[in-house]
């Protein structure tokens, strides 16, 4: 039988038997972890290393000079639109925007996230955190679709021991990591949630919360044999109430934590009421 992995701070204490390694596009190979990491995979049983996700830049000369190029032309343009007469207040803004852009890259192209089958090393500089899959309390994810800048993607983790841990778009590749989180997290916490369910427990999910008696918004609890629907538009969860033209309850997504297991638990109340 495997022994359980230490509690958190504990020093390794063996050194990691890799299985067989993946092979294939977006997949790692042990060769890309260092000894500490290793060591920390075989420590907490993590098992075989899937994914090795990077900064999109890890060179900080090549930040540095792609910050001054791009203030060196924003310079000039501006020079060129004031001539004729036109004054963009962006273009005054975009030096800072570089700046802080240059500040935030370069202090996390060192950043590395180690994905294993059950969990992952959060790498930066000498610090390795280890979050394994059911040690997650919960997850926590905000995604905004810009109209110009684009889709990003943020996830916050909370661990058991109340450590926090933050993965965004400075990460290429970070949706696919926070829907990895997601879904390992759902698997290790959807049961439990259901077991506390049936057990008669009420489920938090921030200003939302489950049990067997419906679903309660903090003044209100509607049966779930009124629950006319539950969907997600635009970030935000809407709950329908029977009779009602207007919503019940309208909640951001990026309120909800361990949001899949909250849809999942929605999904099994309301289909022990059909």
């Amino acid at each position: 039988m495997q022994q359980p992995p230490p509690p958190y701070g504990g020093q390794p204490s063996s050194p990691y038997t890799s299985p067989a390694q993946m092979q294939g596009p977006g997949m790692a190979t042990e060769q890309q972890m260092p000894p500490e990491v290793y060591q920390l995979a075989g420590t907490y049983q993590l098992g075989t290393l899937n994914v090795l996700y990077k900064p999109t830049f890890t060179n900080p000369l090549a930040i540095i000079g792609i910050t001054i190029g791009v203030i060196i032309l924003d310079i000039i343009l501006a020079a060129v639109i004031y001539n004729v007469g036109f004054i963009v207040y962006i273009l005054f803004l975009l030096p800072i925007f570089m700046i802080v852009f240059a500040i935030n890259r370069i202090a996390n192209c060192n950043l590395r996230v180690y994905a294993f089958t059950n969990g992952l090393v959060r790498a930066k500089g000498s610090q390795n955190d280890v979050i394994r899959w059911d040690q997650v309390q919960a997850v926590l994810q905000n995604i905004t679709r810009g109209t110009y800048s684009g889709t990003t993607h943020n996830y916050t983790v909370r661990r058991g021991d109340g450590a926090t841990f933050k993965f965004g778009s400075v990460l290429r590749n970070v949706a696919n990591l926070g829907q990895t989180l997601q879904q390992e997290v759902a698997r290790a916490l959807l049961p439990r949630a259901i077991a506390a369910y049936n057990a008669g427990s009420a489920l938090p999910f921030g200003s939302l919360s489950i049990s067997v008696q419906g679903i309660n918004n903090g003044s209100e609890t509607v049966p779930w044999n009124q629950v006319q629907n539950v969907e997600v538009k635009q970030g935000f969860v809407l709950v329908k109430k029977m009779g009602k033209s207007l919503n019940w309850a309208r909640v951001k997504v990026s309120t909800i934590p361990n949001f899949p297991v909250f849809m999942g638990m929605v999904s099994y109340a309301r289909g022990g009421q059909r």
